[in-house]
C-alpha cells in the first residue's frame, strides 16, 4: 500500500536528484580544493630549488648562433652550444638535470624519392634536482626526428632537450617557429634570387675579370647581396680568368 500519490512520489525523485546534484558538486569542489593546495604545497616546498633556477637565467640570457642551414639560408643555436652553456650554469649552482624517455612512436613514411624514412616521436620527461636541498621539478616536452636509419630517436631526444632547456629558462634565441616572417623572408629572398639574370651578371663580371683582379673585385663589392648569392658558384672561374688576365696584361707590357 502506498502512502503517498502520483504527485509525492515525482516530488520525491525529484529531491533525490536535487540532493545528489548538491552532493556531486560539493565533492567536486572538495576535490579541486585540494588539488588546489597540492599544487600551492608544491610550488612553496621549490623555493631552494626556484631561486637557482632564476640564477642560472641570469648566468645565461641568450646563445650566441653559432649553427648555419646553409639550405634555407638562416642561423640557429645549436643543441651543443645551448647544452654547454646550461652545463656551466647548473655545476656553478649544483642543479642536475636528467631525462627519462616514457613515451616512444614510430612513423614509417616515403620520401620524395620514394624511400623509406622513419618519423620518431619521444615523449621526455625532464627532471631538474637540487643538490643541496633535494628539491625536484618535473617537466615534459616532446621531440621529433626523421632518418632513414637508426638515428630518428637520438635526434628526436636532442630536439626534446634543447628545447626542454630553452623554454624552462626562457631563453631569447629568436628562432621562433611560429614566427611566419622568418619562413616568408627566406622564400622571398630565394625567390629573388632564382629570378635574377645569372648569364647577365656572369657577363658583366666576365668582362671585368678581362681587365684583372682588381677590376673583378670591384665589380663585385658594387654587386647587391642577392647577385652575389645568385652567381656566387662561378666565383672561381672567374678569378682564374682575371688571374690569366693580369698574366697576360703583364708579358703584353714586357
Amino acid at each position: 500500500m502506498k502512502w503517498w500519490g502520483a504527485n509525492d512520489e515525482k516530488s520525491i525523485k525529484r529531491f533525490y536528484v536535487v540532493w545528489f546534484v548538491r552532493i556531486a558538486d560539493n565533492c567536486i569542489s572538495v576535490c579541486i580544493s585540494l588539488i588546489g593546495d597540492s599544487k600551492m604545497k608544491e610550488i612553496s616546498g621549490l623555493k631552494n630549488l626556484a631561486s637557482k633556477m632564476i640564477k642560472i637565467m641570469k648566468e645565461v640570457p641568450a646563445i650566441e648562433k653559432s649553427g648555419r642551414n646553409t639550405f634555407h639560408k638562416y642561423s640557429y643555436a645549436t643543441e651543443a652550444d645551448i647544452s654547454a652553456a646550461f652545463s656551466t650554469a647548473m655545476k656553478n649552482n649544483n642543479v642536475f638535470m636528467f631525462s627519462s624517455i616514457t613515451d616512444r612512436e614510430c612513423t614509417v613514411f616515403k620520401t620524395a624519392k620514394g624511400a623509406d624514412s622513419f618519423l620518431v616521436t619521444v615523449k621526455l620527461e625532464i627532471t631538474f634536482i637540487d643538490a643541496d636541498s633535494g628539491e625536484t621539478f618535473v617537466s615534459t616536452f616532446y621531440g621529433d626526428g626523421t632518418d632513414s636509419g637508426d638515428k630518428g630517436i637520438y635526434k628526436a631526444i636532442t630536439g626534446a632537450q634543447k628545447y626542454a632547456l630553452m623554454k624552462t629558462f626562457l631563453l631569447q634565441t629568436g628562432d621562433d617557429p611560429e614566427n611566419d616572417n622568418q619562413v616568408v623572408n627566406r622564400v622571398n629572398k630565394n625567390h629573388e634570387i632564382n629570378n635574377i639574370d645569372k648569364e647577365k651578371v656572369g657577363e658583366a663580371l666576365k668582362k671585368a675579370a678581362l681587365m684583372g683582379t682588381d677590376a673583378l673585385k670591384d665589380a663585385w663589392n658594387k654587386m647587391p647581396s642577392s647577385e652575389k648569392l645568385a652567381i656566387k658558384p662561378k666565383m672561381d672561374e672567374f678569378k682564374r680568368l682575371a688571374e690569366q688576365s693580369v698574366e697576360l696584361i703583364s708579358e703584353v707590357a714586357q
